[in-house]
């Protein structure tokens, strides 16, 4: 039999603030934890939005305090198959900036 592996994405509050939490899941009669990750710094990181890319990875849009050039903003991070983060990104000016959904594009 061939399982559903799923992707969820929670937040934990801690007491250095806001931080993304990355869990897989294997769909069984219960859901069990195979993976988990933490991703972000000591500001408010929220992840917002995740699709599966065409070369079997992850990609995951949020916004920043940790790192950017004011207070949130825009972040994407890369994931591959084997959920090692391969890159991220933070994109915006000195107001608030968030990504809220994301597509993957040919270019």
């Amino acid at each position: 039999m061939r399982y559903k592996r799923i992707m969820f994405i929670s937040l934990l509050l801690s007491l250095i603030g806001l931080m993304c939490l990355f869990v897989f899941a294997e769909k069984k009669a219960l859901p069990i934890i195979t993976w988990d990750k933490t991703f972000g710094g000591s500001g408010g990181d929220v992840a917002y939005s995740l699709i599966q890319t065409t070369d079997g990875g992850y990609a995951v849009a949020g916004c920043t305090r940790s790192k950017g050039a004011g207070k949130s903003d825009f972040w994407v991070i890369k994931l591959d198959s084997q959920d090692n983060m391969i890159w991220d990104r933070t994109l915006g000016g000195s107001d608030n900036d968030w990504a809220r959904s994301l597509i993957q594009t040919t270019d």
